[in-house]
């Protein structure tokens, strides 16, 4: 499978994500609100607020339904391994960063550890290892569990430390990327539950 335009045919932008639900969104933006406002930059709509597990770019659309048996693979996969082992599976975002790169603020994790920072790494290795298989030219970044709840920073200093919010690993979800003159609008295409 290719994600290079094909000539002629649509392509769409997509990535996977763990994608909250709107009670954990809330607690999220509620926790940052502070540092959002201090970034000066844009804020990001609450509803967008996800967690990048592997971002995949332009697809052509013809093959969505592959990546859609791809990730059936990989929800086997992960069933088969877990066993009972993930328990409660959680990431706790507690700490903000600037990232100066990108122009971003973002919650992040201070430690990387537990069973929700496993669980979303093991689902995201396996996303992306099974997309190279199948053609893809997915970004080969290590998954890195961070929500951005603010773009377009040019400066901020006061990182650090937030009110600690747990997000429950219970799926993840194929997401379109689409731009708009207001900012990206992300659209859920399908969602896949452990």
């Amino acid at each position: 499978m290719s994600t290079e335009p094909n000539v002629g045919g649509k392509t769409r932008r997509l990535f996977f994500a763990l994608w909250p639900d709107e009670t954990s969104r809330d607690e999220l933006a509620r926790a940052t609100r502070e540092a959002v406002q201090a970034s000066g930059g844009r804020p990001m709509e609450l509803e967008n607020l996800h967690a990048t597990l592997l971002f995949l770019g332009s697809v052509a659309e013809s093959r969505i339904p592959d990546l859609a048996a791809i990730t059936v693979s990989v929800m086997d996969e992960i069933r088969g391994g877990v066993d009972g082992e993930f328990g409660e599976a959680k990431i706790v975002f507690d700490q903000i960063e600037f990232w100066k790169k990108a122009r971003v603020v973002v919650a992040s994790v201070a430690d990387a550890v537990g069973t929700g920072y496993l669980l979303a790494s093991t689902i995201a290795a396996a996303l992306q290892r099974e997309t190279l298989r199948a053609g893809c030219a997915p970004d080969l970044k290590p998954f890195r569990p961070h929500v951005t709840i603010a773009r377009k920073v040019s400066s901020f200093s006061p990182a650090g430390q937030m009110r600690a919010v747990a997000w429950n690993v219970t799926g993840f979800a194929l997401v379109e990327s689409q731009t708009s003159s207001d900012g990206a609008i992300y659209r859920v295409l399908e969602s896949f539950a452990l």
